[in-house]
């Protein structure tokens, strides 16, 4: 039997001998009884004709047997080959054997039953393979989950739809301080203290329409104590009404939390009640924060400020020096300096700036925070010990020096009412010139360290700086140096001693005529400022530079090949006398003004005086 294409077909192949083979069959059969009938114990009558045609009539009898059968085999084979010739799936009919035809039909059904049985226990098979396979890695997956959630650093509860605990990992035991029997019969609710548990309720009623929740809450522990936790919730099986909980012990993390906040109140509350200038900075030097001192000080509001750099506060060797101590700040930690910090009204404050460095977590240079401290009276009191140090020294100074000048000066005069010599006198002159001189030195030592106490009188100031610029009017148009005059009118008179006030005037004068070689002009323009009846002085000389301007005041500095840098010292201690002040600012290339401020009140004049 054969299967191709799809058709089954049975192969019966039938010898062109088979007649001869059966009838020799049945020869030797008939021979064989012939045989064992002549030797039997008791022959019969004509044994041996009988004998001899017994194989004859035995093959006889073979032929015609397969005569019979050879033509109903024979008739089946040209069925077979007729069908097969027409291509047709094998259906025999056969005339001459119907119960053959049958049994063909049947084998060919039962060979294609066997053979999709076949295949389908192959694929069956297959499958129970396949599903031996998954359901493998599933309990390997199961395993690798069951170890999950074991060995999870957060607590893991499962509890169905009423809160009964369904599983809890091992965090969770730990946690509250259960064994995982006692869990298992008893529900989330039995968690939460009594005083947690109706406003837990309540949220999981108004979020009920929410598959997973986040909240804060607190935890009842094995031994009754509180825990405040985190918990993550989610349903995991929406039909059973199964859900899991994630929980965190916070308690460490909101401690921290309450004692930093605790702390930045603190420090926020230091900051804005301190007196000194505050800020935060980040690392571009990006304000972030000023406290009320600082806003008050400089006059600019916190929206003014916050997001802009720092050195647009300072001065221009101030801002220098900031940017070049950016980066010593990032290594070193911490530093300190003084800077000049310019207000929004443009008043310059002098001051002590300490920063120290924020780092990230990473240990990266991130901002700093910054204290300014104005040091401006601290500076004006060391000044003043410094002049009264200073003082103590040029009275004795002028005391010694004077003496000895004084018998150099008498004897050179005798000197010359006898001398006839013109070499002899003119060198006597020049000795007697440069003990006057001296002598006017040892005058502004003892005026530097004792000031006179004044004579204070009601004063036309207009009129008191006339006075001084007749003096020198002359002097001045000679080096091709002009005054311009802008006196106030109607200005009121003020109590000041008018011959050390004109020695200010002076002294004011001469700086800017001197500052001014090659010649210029000085406007002079006197108004009311505020409480104040101030004088200006504005000349178009060359300027003083910024490291100058902060030692003018100094005594005996001075930028002057023959001065003594006792003149503005001088005017400063005049000014402080009369309760005033005096104020120089500058521009290098533009010019210098010089302003004398009085004050309107004589009651504050006193004041500041004192």
């Amino acid at each position: 039997m054969d299967d191709k294409g799809g058709k089954r077909t049975v192969r019966l192949t039938v010898s062109l001998d088979m007649k001869t083979k059966t009838a020799i069959m049945f020869f030797a059969a008939g021979l064989l009884v012939a045989v064992l009938a002549a030797f039997g114990e008791a022959p019969l009558p004509l044994l041996a004709a009988k004998v001899a045609l017994l194989p004859f009539i035995s093959a006889a009898l073979g032929v015609a047997v397969s005569k019979i059968v050879c033509r109903d085999v024979e008739a089946l084979r040209k069925d077979l080959e007729t069908s097969r010739s027409e291509g047709n799936r094998y259906r025999p009919v056969l005339a001459s054997c119907p119960e053959m035809a049958r049994l063909s039909v049947t084998i060919d059904d039962v060979m294609r039953e066997l053979k999709e049985k076949t295949a389908q226990l192959v694929l069956l098979d297959n499958a129970i393979k396949l599903q031996d396979i998954s359901l493998n890695e599933l309990r390997g997956k199961e395993e690798h989950y069951r170890k999950l959630f074991e060995q999870s650093n957060e607590a893991v509860f499962i509890y169905d739809i009423v809160g009964k605990l369904m599983e809890v990992n091992r965090k969770a035991c730990e946690m509250l301080g259960y064994s995982r029997e006692d869990l298992m019969r008893m529900s989330i609710f039995d968690l939460y203290p009594p005083e947690e548990l109706s406003s837990v309720k309540e949220a999981r009623v108004v979020r009920a329409g929410e598959k997973a929740l986040r909240y804060e809450s607190v935890f009842k522990k094995s031994d009754d104590s509180r825990i405040i936790v985190e918990i993550s919730s989610s349903m995991v099986d929406l039909k059973k009404g199964v859900t899991e909980a994630v929980v965190n012990n916070i308690t460490a993390r909101k401690e921290l939390e309450k004692a930093l906040k605790e702390s930045e109140e603190r420090f926020r509350t230091f900051m804005e009640t301190a007196s000194d200038l505050m800020f935060i900075a980040d690392r571009d030097g990006k304000v972030s924060y000023i406290n009320e001192a600082m806003h008050n000080a400089l006059g600019y509001e916190r929206n003014e400020l916050i997001g802009k750099r720092l050195d647009v506060l300072m001065d221009q060797k101030t801002r220098a020096e900031y940017s070049e101590s950016r980066f010593e700040l990032s290594k070193k930690g911490k530093i300190t300096y003084e800077s000049v910090w310019e207000a929004k009204n443009q008043r310059k404050i002098l001051g002590e700036m300490k920063e120290t460095a924020i780092y990230d977590q990473a240990g990266i240079f991130s901002g700093s925070r910054g204290v300014f401290r104005d040091i401006s009276e601290r500076k004006k009191i060391e000044r003043a010990q410094r002049l009264a140090q200073l003082g103590e020294l040029a009275a004795d100074v002028a005391h010694e020096v004077n003496n000895p000048v004084m018998i150099i000066a008498g004897r050179t005069e005798l000197l010359l009412m006898n001398e006839t010599d013109e070499k002899r006198t003119s060198a006597l002159k020049i000795i007697l010139d440069q003990c006057g001189r001296a002598r006017d030195i040892v005058q502004r030592l003892l005026k530097f360290s004792k000031p006179s106490k004044g004579l204070f009188k009601e004063t036309d100031i207009n009129a008191a700086i006339e006075a001084t610029v007749e003096l020198i009017g002359p002097q001045f148009m000679s080096s091709g140096v002009s005054v311009q005059k802008k006196y106030g009118s109607g200005l009121p008179q003020i109590k000041m001693d008018e011959k050390l006030m004109q020695e200010v005037f002076l002294n004011l004068l001469r700086n800017a005529h001197e500052a001014m070689p090659h010649g210029g002009s000085i406007t002079i323009s006197t108004y009311t400022d505020g409480d104040f009846l101030r004088a200006d002085f504005q000349d178009t000389g060359s300027g003083i530079g910024e490291d100058d301007m902060r030692r003018i005041f100094d005594p005996f500095f001075t930028t002057k090949e023959t001065g003594t840098g006792l003149g503005l010292s001088v005017c400063y201690g005049i000014m402080k006398l009369h309760g005033g002040e005096l104020r120089y600012s500058s521009e290098q290339g533009k010019g210098t003004r010089a302003s004398v401020l009085l004050p309107l009140d004589a009651d504050l004049q006193d004041h500041k005086a004192q």
